[in-house]
């Protein structure tokens, strides 16, 4: 079965969760269909407490808006 949909993948370059490590971005990018998908990594923000806490770069903590125009962008652009 192919992806017939298009997938954006946000990222924070310093994410410490292990579930979803930066490391691994190459490997799930060559599993989307290039042409309609697209990875955006961010770096800057705050980290505060546990690894994948709401408080911390997993979240986008500080970079929230940054996140949210980006999304927003990418939603309008397929209308």
């Amino acid at each position: 079965m192919s992806l017939r949909t298009r997938v954006l993948v946000l990222h924070h370059r310093q994410d410490a969760c292990p579930v979803s490590p930066p490391a691994k971005l190459s490997e799930l990018q060559a599993k989307l269909p290039a042409e309609t998908s697209k990875i955006v990594t961010y770096d800057g923000g705050i980290s505060r407490g546990a690894l994948c806490n709401v408080q911390a770069f997993h979240s986008f903590n500080g970079i929230e808006q940054q996140v949210v125009d980006d999304l927003s962008a990418y939603v309008n652009q397929g209308k």
